[in-house]
């Protein structure tokens, strides 16, 4: 029987906070990667403005990705910050791929999103950038 991974055993495997958002980091650069045939990694500067690597070209769109691993809760505040700097970096930019390790939990009733989730679409969306979540 094939054991998938969850999140416990990734932060048995990485105990410190450091270690556990450096490692998802690492994840999340593979899959943008994977997801954009990127055999032979993608440049990156520590801490990387806005988007953890340079932006990629995938048709008309210009994409960028941020890691956003976070203890208890999203903070919305963070990601708009780093959309806002990614922005500004890079003004051509058109998406952005959020890679989570948490979800923004149950909308309200008669809401297809939460408020946090709304509030950084618009912010997103005001300066033209779309947002694909992956958690």
């Amino acid at each position: 029987m094939i054991s998938m991974p969850t999140w416990d055993a990734f932060r048995y495997k990485f105990q410190s906070e450091a270690q556990q958002r450096e490692k998802f980091e690492d994840l999340a650069r593979a899959l943008f990667c994977i997801r954009f045939d990127i055999k032979y990694g993608i440049f990156q500067c520590v801490n990387h403005a806005g988007n953890e690597t340079n932006t990629v070209t995938d048709g008309v769109d210009i994409v960028g990705f941020q890691a956003k691993f976070f203890k208890n809760e999203i903070d919305d505040n963070n990601i708009i910050e780093s959309i806002q700097i990614a922005h500004k970096h890079n003004p051509l930019q058109t998406k952005v791929i959020i890679y989570t390790n948490l979800t923004f939990g149950n909308p309200p009733k008669k809401k297809k999103k939460t408020t946090k989730q709304e509030r950084i679409e618009q912010v997103a969306s005001g300066i033209g950038i779309s947002i694909e979540w992956n958690t």
